[in-house]
């Protein structure tokens, strides 16, 4: 079940009328859609930076958070990608609807991610490689070895 959080900015003082403003609400985002959404994260940033860059660390880093979160709730969660549908175990995430890292799954024929038990930082990192490869990303080339190759030309 969501919780709705009502934030105001300003408490009015004392004996005062409270100011009639609406709050507003924040819902938080689901686990099995935060799972989803950093992985999506994690995969765009791979394959943007090349191995050993700080920004394909991190987003590797959060991902792999994200997923021991829902873990404490869900031990063996399970996504399947059915074209442009994502399903988590028997349920289908609407909000992910027409998400473009669905298709190229889906295409690449990753249809479903099951993780079994307590998954290490490592087997993460290696999974979303394998999952970047199979999806057709290819491995970004470092800048450096980029510039000198421009450079001798």
């Amino acid at each position: 079940m969501l919780e709705a959080i009502a934030k105001d900015s300003a408490l009015p003082p004392p004996g005062a009328a409270a100011p009639r403003r609406a709050a507003r609400w924040i819902l938080p985002t689901p686990p099995d859609e935060a799972v989803v959404t950093a992985l999506a994260q994690a995969l765009a940033k791979m394959s943007l930076y090349s191995e050993g860059h700080p920004a394909r660390a991190r987003a590797a880093d959060v991902s792999f958070a994200q997923m021991r979160e829902l873990q404490k709730a869900d031990p063996c969660p399970s996504f399947s990608f059915l074209g442009s549908e994502v399903v988590y175990n028997d349920h289908a995430l609407r909000e992910l609807r027409d998400w473009d890292w669905a298709n190229k799954l889906a295409a690449a024929g990753v249809q479903r991610l099951e993780f079994e038990g307590a998954v290490e930082p490592e087997e993460y990192r290696a999974f979303l490689d394998d999952v970047l490869s199979r999806a057709g990303e290819p491995e970004p080339k470092p800048r450096a070895k980029a510039k000198a190759a421009a450079a001798s030309a």
